[in-house]
């Protein structure tokens, strides 16, 4: 009976490591009409996503909320029409960060085709 065990207690912590957002970063992707933001790191993030052509008009900072947290190892979905001035085909750009306050940890940037 140990044995057994000792064989399965290393298979369910590899099943549960499975489940984590294997390079410990931000990844997101574009599915059915929707940005999905998923943190897969230890540290919470904040975001901004706008539709390309309007970053020309819109004057906006990076504020840090609990409105755009993400949460350590969390997802969040995001309604394509939650987004301002977003049409189907469009581009986004999605900024994310590190820090409640400048200077950020870190602050990114990266252009999504939807």
């Amino acid at each position: 009976m140990k044995t057994i065990l000792l064989f399965l207690l290393p298979i369910l912590f590899i099943s549960c490591s499975a489940l984590e957002n294997e390079n410990n970063e931000l990844t997101y992707r574009w599915d059915q009409n929707s940005l999905v933001l998923e943190n897969g790191t230890q540290n919470t993030l904040y975001y901004a996503v706008f539709e390309q052509e309007s970053l020309a008009i819109i004057d906006w900072m990076p504020i840090s909320t609990s409105e755009n947290q993400l949460l350590p190892n969390s997802f969040i979905r995001i309604n394509g029409d939650d987004i301002y001035d977003y049409e189907d085909g469009d581009k986004l750009v999605l900024y994310y960060w590190e820090g409640e306050r400048e200077p950020f940890s870190f602050f990114k940037n990266v252009v999504i085709e939807t």
